[in-house]
């Protein structure tokens, strides 16, 4: 990796952290439903001067079924599911629940593509799983108080992510990334529209809800895409999937320091499970060859 996407890692990593921090900020007033449709409108509008070439607008209409799945999958299902769950949890736990993406996409690969599993991805599972537990063994509940549902909701997102990231490798490898994107922004935008109109909140959000929404959209989701899919296309998939860890990190950071969110003794006992059982997951430590030298 290049100095410069070295830099723009950590740079993703902290535009990707404060995504939490703004629906922390945005969703109390705008409500979930709301905020998503501003969310993916927004960027869409951003992104759409990419799909306007000649080349790329015949590749809306042909591919248009894998690009509803991955607007569905991979924008309105998660961000949807992902601003709910900030109602009730902080930046910072969600962020770290979001981060078990790669755990529930090997878990997909499993069960819908037949992928093999070794000792090293169970091994990344259950760790993460248990970081999972740690985090909110206490908050578990579904009865008033308890955030059971909104830790539902957040994991639905890292389980929608796992989806579309298998779908995506499955049948459309072959689309070049940044186009796809914003194909499957167009559908998203187009699915919200009349959802944002019904479910517009009665009272107009404050102007701090509102930059936070839309730094949301235009820096965090469209500006930050455009970000990762260059890593990616310059230093390829290892590199660019590294920005999961330090997501979590400055999401608890900007947490901290913008919303006063405890650091509780919870948090960083969880965070190094999931992290590791991320890191198992995504193959970056192979714990068969450490058992094969033993």
């Amino acid at each position: 990796m290049s100095v410069r996407d070295f830099l723009f890692l950590w740079l993703l990593g902290a535009l990707w952290g404060a995504s939490f921090l703004f629906m922390r900020v945005a969703a109390p007033q705008f409500g979930p439903l709301a905020l998503l449709g501003i969310r993916v409108g927004l960027a869409m509008v951003v992104l759409f001067p990419v799909l306007m070439t000649s080349k790329n607008r015949p590749q809306l209409w042909r591919h248009r079924w894998d690009f509803l799945f991955m607007a569905l999958f991979n924008m309105v299902l998660p961000f949807g599911l992902l601003a709910f769950a900030s109602l009730r949890i902080e930046a910072g736990f969600t962020a770290l629940l979001n981060s078990t993406t790669p755990l529930f996409a090997a878990l997909v690969g499993v069960v819908w593509l037949g992928k093999p599993v070794g000792f090293t991805k169970i091994a990344g599972i259950a760790a993460g799983m248990a970081g999972i537990v740690v985090l909110f063994g206490d908050r578990m509940g579904f009865a008033a108080g308890g955030a059971g549902v909104s830790v539902l909701a957040a994991l639905g997102a890292s389980l929608c992510y796992g989806l579309s990231s298998n779908y995506h490798s499955k049948k459309m490898s072959r689309l070049v990334p940044v186009e796809a994107t914003a194909a499957a922004l167009l559908w998203a935008a187009l699915i919200m529209a009349p959802i944002t109109v019904i479910f517009w909140p009665a009272v107009m959000p404050s102007a701090v809800s509102w930059a936070s929404v839309v730094a949301l959209a235009v820096v965090c989701t469209a500006f930050a895409l455009i970000l990762y899919l260059g890593i990616l296309n310059r230093s390829g998939v290892l590199a660019a999937t590294s920005v999961t860890f330090l997501i979590p990190i400055f999401a608890i950071l900007w947490g901290f320091v913008f919303l006063a969110e405890p650091l509780t003794a919870r948090l960083f006992g969880g965070l190094p499970l999931v992290l590791l059982g991320t890191a198992l997951t995504l193959d970056i430590f192979k714990l068969e060859k450490r058992r094969a030298t033993a």
